[in-house]
């Protein structure tokens, strides 16, 4: 996947500064890294009577895409083969990353393969590929079309923000199909107590 490219998304009423002002954008990188390394993550599909469903699976960023799995009578798996558009958030609420795209049902054995080694690889699992045969298993591959994330500092420092300065972003980038967008925000700024103030903002 091509890396994207940072700009602002549409938050009015937040105060956003410019894309040159505040502490910057977050790369790319930034938001791999904790897909990589999440250890849960919250998957949301549709029902087909337009309900929402959630539901946490274990999970791994492999080839620019998500990777999970889910029994092939499971409520997300019916919903995902009716309505492959979802949303899958990671584990840390103060510093998430969600993303949205089309969960695409693998059935490749080489896929397959590939896809338990990452996960007893990041899990110290011992799954044999034979308990993901996609007669009782479906294996899922999620390509982000939209990403949004943000980075808080709200659980070290629980005073009034600051929205002068938070500095978010929307990455995007061209494919063939046009163009997508995922979006990121950088850190929340908090106001500090006065008598800490002298100490700077903690990084």
């Amino acid at each position: 996947m091509e890396e994207p490219t940072a700009s602002r998304p549409y938050m009015p009423g937040y105060g956003l500064v410019d894309a040159g002002q505040g502490s910057g954008l977050l790369p790319w990188s930034w938001a791999v890294d904790r897909l990589q390394r999440s250890h849960d993550y919250w998957v949301a599909t549709t029902r087909p009577d337009g309900r929402p469903h959630v539901m946490p699976v274990w999970g791994v960023w492999v080839q620019d895409a998500l990777w999970f799995s889910s029994s092939r009578g499971s409520r997300k798996t019916r919903n995902l083969l009716a309505r492959p558009p979802c949303a899958i958030t990671t584990d840390n609420a103060y510093e998430p990353v969600v993303i949205e795209g089309e969960a695409a049902l693998i059935d490749d054995p080489g896929a397959i393969t590939g896809f338990v080694a990452a996960l007893n690889q990041k899990y110290q699992m011992d799954y044999a590929v034979d308990f993901f045969n996609p007669t009782d298993n479906a294996c899922f591959r999620v390509p982000p079309s939209w990403v949004w994330s943000h980075r808080s500092r709200l659980h070290r420092h629980p005073y009034p923000l600051d929205l002068s300065t938070d500095v978010p972003l929307i990455f995007a980038r061209s494919i063939a199909m046009g163009v997508q967008h995922l979006t990121m925000m950088t850190p929340l700024v908090v106001q500090e107590p006065r008598e800490h103030l002298s100490e700077g903002r903690r990084k």
